[in-house]
């Protein structure tokens, strides 16, 4: 199945990437980052909103840490 994130300001710090940009995705694995606009089975608009591939949800994390201290 192919997605395309589209309109997103795509924020990678380990590939130096900060812009406005459309991700493809391919079977749960990102194929490139395009001005283009793909052929894609789901289409998602990300405008104005952050789109950072790869990263982890913090919130998450932070959350299981306070419940193993007991705060």
């Amino acid at each position: 199945m192919r997605t395309l994130i589209k309109h997103g300001l795509i924020v990678d710090p380990a590939s130096h990437v900060h812009s406005k940009n459309n991700l493809l995705v391919e079977d749960g694995r990102i194929q490139g980052l395009t001005a283009e606009e793909p052929e894609a089975d789901v289409i998602l608009d990300a405008e104005g909103m952050v789109v950072s591939p790869g990263f982890v949800d913090i919130h998450c994390t932070r959350i299981l840490m306070t419940q193993r201290r007991g705060d």
